[in-house]
């Protein structure tokens, strides 16, 4: 059974400016020079015994433009396959919109594999040597790239192969071999070097965003600190003050009320956020700013709890600051205040940050 590798529609390639593209065929089984094969595993062993090098496609091969400009430019051309055909191994590692195009035992395969070579983008051309393991090199699209400009960088690639080294070695007296292997050795030495560097500058990375994290949630906790304080220092008489955690389950409690009792709920103060790159606000403010298009998930709601379980009663109004939300109880329960409806523990929102202060009192 055979997959077209880069499936390619009228309007995509309107949009990107291609078009008059023959698709590449696929094998999902076996594998031969020259030829395309989502198989691995059949790839090296080929690979291996023909001592033939390995081009790993890591592609998005029905959205990605740049992958679709390299199928157009380079892998359809004749000047392509004639130089491929018994050249190297090609594997295509998918990654596509369409969950069709890879055979389903192929796809947590493709996601470990992207994880093994640490790739970010695509495509990504991952050149290995004939031991599927040996790293030769990677390069990825051009604008102006041809078949024989992509050639000649997997020339300069294949250049440091194992049997490369072996056949230039043959041609040298046993001094200039000792000189030439030893630049190989060092040569190798660096990149270990450069590949140890660049992970360390990844956990680096990481590191200063997980530090960066914990100041502004320290940050946030001084705040909310400081709110809680002076808040309850100034409450007015007769009314309750209530703090909701934005990242509380179960909300901020109430009060037990009866069938028939009113409770008034009036914003004070206090912002919130779902998670560290969307904005601060206000579930009071009447308009808000909802990147996820649900205005429903940033109010705060009342909800009752009951032997069977907890429920949404209503979602507290805007502009309570002004004009006091006011709900009666139609039936015995213990009130709760929760913000973006953490109620569900899914573990969905445990990003949320924040503190809202409300006052409430019962007529």
């Amino acid at each position: 059974m055979k997959y077209a590798a880069w499936i390619v529609m009228a309007v995509a390639w309107q949009l990107s400016s291609l078009s008059g593209l023959a698709a590449v065929e696929c094998d999902t089984d076996g594998a031969m020079p020259g030829k395309w094969t989502m198989d691995f595993e059949a790839a090296k062993k080929a690979a291996a015994e023909k001592q033939l090098p390995i081009l790993l496609d890591f592609s998005g091969s029905d959205w990605c433009g740049w992958c679709k400009l390299m199928e157009e430019s380079v892998f359809t051309k004749p000047a392509w396959t004639a130089y491929a055909t018994n050249q190297l191994m090609m594997v295509l590692i998918d990654f596509p919109k369409d969950k069709g195009l890879v055979p389903d035992k192929y796809v947590e395969r493709n996601r470990a594999l992207r994880a093994e070579y640490g790739v970010r983008g695509f495509p990504t051309f991952v050149v290995l040597d004939d031991d599927g393991k040996t790293e030769l090199g990677r390069l990825g699209a051009g604008r102006d790239k041809t078949p024989e400009s992509f050639q000649g960088e997997l020339q300069d690639l294949f250049r440091l192969r194992s049997v490369e080294i072996e056949k230039f070695c043959a041609t040298l007296d046993p001094e200039a071999q000792k000189l030439y292997r030893a630049l190989i050795e060092k040569l190798e030495a660096e990149k270990d070097l450069l590949k140890q560097a660049e992970e360390e500058v990844i956990e680096a990375r990481r590191r200063v965003r997980s530090v960066e994290d914990s100041i502004e949630g320290m940050k946030g906790e001084l705040l909310t600190f400081e709110m809680r304080n002076r808040l309850a220092a100034n409450a007015p008489e007769g009314v309750k003050l209530i703090f909701v955690e934005a990242k509380s389950e179960e909300g901020a409690f109430v009060g037990h009320f009866k069938k028939g009792d009113t409770i008034n709920i009036q914003y004070v103060e206090g912002v919130w956020r779902i998670n560290p790159t969307w904005p601060w606000q206000s579930p009071d403010a009447k308009e808000l700013t909802c990147p996820n298009g649900d205005e429903f998930s940033w109010r705060c709601g009342l909800y009752g709890k009951t032997a069977e379980g907890l429920g949404h009663l209503e979602t507290v109004s805007t502009d309570t600051e002004r004009t006091p939300f006011a709900y009666t109880f139609s039936s015995d329960c213990d009130a709760y205040l929760l913000i973006n409806d953490n109620s569900r523990g899914d573990g969905s929102q445990h990003d949320n940050a924040g503190l809202v202060a409300y006052h409430t009192a019962q007529q």
